[in-house]
């Protein structure tokens, strides 16, 4: 390969990856800005904890074998009170799409923020009673 081959190739994989995150940037902000019309309610941490999940990643190839990664990530269960019903609920964010991005110091963390018995502030969509979500902005 030429020298302008290999620049051309990667000026297209620089575009491309700065094209992914700013539709990331974009899909997170969207998010957030939808959370910012939820409501506020008063809330309690039911369960808080930590789930170890691994992941196999098999290589086909003769120079390296099967790949094991271990990731915990956080499991808290909430209730929220509005006009005196209790909702119950596993959702950390509005969207799920942040949830793609715990990693295991994150999920450590955001146990030790949110324990079991704490009392917090819980946000309901107002469009959903039944939809409510303990963090409203992605990054806290």
């Amino acid at each position: 390969m030429e020298k302008q081959e290999i620049i051309f190739i990667i000026s297209l994989l620089f575009i491309g990856i700065s094209i992914f995150f700013f539709i990331l940037i974009l899909l997170i902000n969207k998010y957030n800005a939808k959370a910012n019309n939820c409501r506020k309610t008063k809330g309690k941490i039911i369960t808080s904890t930590l789930i170890k999940e691994k992941n196999s990643y098999p290589i086909d190839t003769d120079m390296a074998g099967p790949t094991d990664q271990t990731k915990y990530v956080p499991k808290i269960e909430f209730e929220g009170i509005l006009n005196g019903d209790k909702f119950m609920s596993n959702k950390l964010y509005y969207s799920s799409i942040n949830n793609m991005f715990f990693t295991s110091s994150f999920s450590k963390n955001i146990v030790k923020k949110f324990p079991e018995g704490k009392e917090v502030e819980v946000y309901i969509r107002p469009d959903k009673k039944n939809y409510i979500f303990l963090i409203k902005k992605y990054l806290c």
